[in-house]
């Protein structure tokens, strides 16, 4: 089997699932392709050798536009795929239009809750066509299934993304009376809610003065103002992007994920894969099919500082919650084990090949 996966970039959550996916996909025997329209990050992942291909980004907002077209089109001729998988609608809207006039099915994927992250203008337009031609859009709760008021529920499956198996030793056996050390990665954009988690643990540190907080991902001058107009810079640290996640995890006694608004939150599930203690907005209801409050994690049940000031504050006081909620946020890698996730793309792709 022949599948052409296509995305933006390999630096966000959806790079991710691709790399890994199509390095399943290969180790299974298939053909995998990947191309990205528009970015030039570094894989985090192993592929070993599968082909990427680099769509350049113009400067030129319609020269861009025009070339992802052409340029994928051109893709698509010389891999001869079975069946393409698109992630993400500003990917899928252009891979469409590269694809007029071929009978290859194509598979859309949504990224985020379409009710939260919708297309507008001509890229609506172009999305709405590339719904209509997909044999199926994979989202990734149930709870995503309301594509254009219900339009498409019928070409809706649910696939969640996989959560691999990692592994990370604690850096070393500190006294939670000593510090208390809280941990989150994302870049600093509004969703991630980085602005909400500072204003929260600002308040935190006023009464626990043990709670630490180190922050990972890129992050802006606004960040950096914020932290030091608030005078939190001995509790709160800036770390800048990462690549090795079990390593920073690693120090770490808990993992906030402060979003307003989510997909799928792969960092969180890292986290819950080795043990972490997580706290987790409720940026949608998809978030409680993976952490169950008081039970393997706590959940953050408004989207605000308040919210989280409560639950870190409830950690503060309880420290003892965090090895026990972290061991039973282990079992999350079970149910979302790569074997079962990769079974479910390999069935879709191949039914839709049988169409």
């Amino acid at each position: 089997m022949r599948v052409l996966f296509c995305v933006d970039d390999f630096k966000g959550g959806a790079g991710n699932v691709i790399q890994l996916l199509s390095r399943e996909f290969s180790k299974r025997g298939h053909h995998v392709a990947i191309c990205c329209l528009g970015g030039n990050t570094p894989g985090r992942h192993n592929i070993g050798d599968i082909h990427v291909y680099r769509i350049s980004r113009n400067s030129n907002i319609l020269f861009r536009y025009i070339t992802y077209v052409t340029e994928a089109r051109k893709i698509i001729k010389k891999e001869k795929p079975d069946c393409v998988v698109s992630f993400l609608f500003g990917v899928s809207a252009f891979v469409n239009l590269a694809m007029v006039g071929m009978k290859t099915p194509l598979i859309v994927s949504e990224r985020s809750d379409p009710n939260y992250l919708k297309p507008s203008g001509l890229l609506a337009v172009l999305t709405e066509l590339a719904y209509k031609r997909a044999k199926n859009i994979v989202v990734l709760f149930d709870s995503f299934k309301d594509i254009s008021n219900n339009k498409y529920r019928d070409k809706a499956v649910t696939i969640p993304n996989p959560v691999p198996k990692i592994s990370c030793q604690p850096t070393d056996n500190h006294e939670y009376t000593d510090e208390v050390r809280f941990i989150t990665i994302a870049n600093d954009t509004p969703p991630k809610g980085l602005d909400l988690l500072v204003r929260a643990f600002a308040k935190v540190t006023k009464q626990h003065k043990n709670a630490v907080l180190r922050i990972y991902g890129k992050h802006s001058e606004r960040l950096e103002k914020l932290v030091q107009d608030i005078g939190t810079q001995e509790h709160i640290q800036l770390m800048g992007y990462v690549l090795d996640v079990p390593k920073v995890l690693s120090w770490a006694d808990v993992y906030v994920m402060p979003s307003r608004h989510e997909g799928f939150p792969n960092s969180l599930c890292e986290a819950m894969s080795v043990g972490k203690c997580c706290i987790a907005t409720l940026c949608h209801d998809g978030i409680k099919d993976l952490v169950q409050d008081g039970m393997n994690g706590l959940i953050a049940s408004k989207v605000s500082i308040d919210s989280l000031y409560e639950q870190i504050t409830n950690i503060m006081l309880e420290p003892k919650q965090i090895k026990t909620l972290g061991e039973k946020a282990k079992l999350l890698s079970d149910k979302y084990e790569m074997e079962r996730i990769v079974d479910l793309w390999e069935k879709l792709i191949v039914n839709n090949m049988r169409k």
